[in-house]
């Protein structure tokens, strides 16, 4: 996918291809650092603030869960991996890395999904999108939050804090 295609987010604002500092074996398309030069107009800045480009940044817990997956790769070989809310999708492309049968990278911002195809190729590592899914006759969005495959996301919350702490700490290498 070429750039001119990404998403706009702000007069400004550059996407482009970075590799995380806790997971170097990752690179997603994200902002960059530098701040755009030009006045911020109040349509764009509400825009911003109703709508936020979460897939533009990748968040702690994210790497931290990420890294976790990467080192610990019996987790998600030959199974099946959702990854909720997924934005960026940099743990369903760990995941995808580390040999999941198949990823399927869930969210309601059809943008985040569009860029997660897009970091996935970047990766090469294939995942599928949706901004739905269904399990057990039930049907689940990504902003409706867990439950679903016997406490699965619970056990992944206790390990993304678990993990995160221990980043922080600096027990994480």
């Amino acid at each position: 996918m070429s750039e001119e295609k990404f998403p706009h987010i702000v007069e400004g604002a550059v996407i482009c291809a970075r590799q995380l500092p806790v997971v170097p074996e990752i690179s997603l398309y994200l902002m960059s650092d530098a701040i755009p030069q030009n006045a911020v107009s109040q349509s764009a800045y509400s825009r911003l603030m109703e709508q936020p480009p979460y897939w533009a940044f990748c968040w702690g817990g994210g790497q931290a869960l990420a890294r976790w997956i990467l080192d610990n790769p019996e987790s998600v070989q030959q199974r099946e991996v959702i990854d909720f809310g997924a934005g960026s999708a940099v743990a369903g492309i760990a995941a995808a890395m580390r040999g999941a049968r198949t990823v399927l990278a869930v969210d309601i911002d059809p943008d985040a999904l569009l860029m997660a195809r897009a970091n996935a190729a970047l990766n090469q590592v294939s995942l599928e999108t949706a901004d739905t899914f269904a399990a057990g006759g039930g049907q689940f969005s990504a902003g409706s939050g867990c439950g679903l495959r016997g406490g699965f996301c619970q056990h992944a919350c206790n390990t993304c804090d678990r993990v995160a702490r221990a980043y922080v700490a600096g027990s994480v290498a």
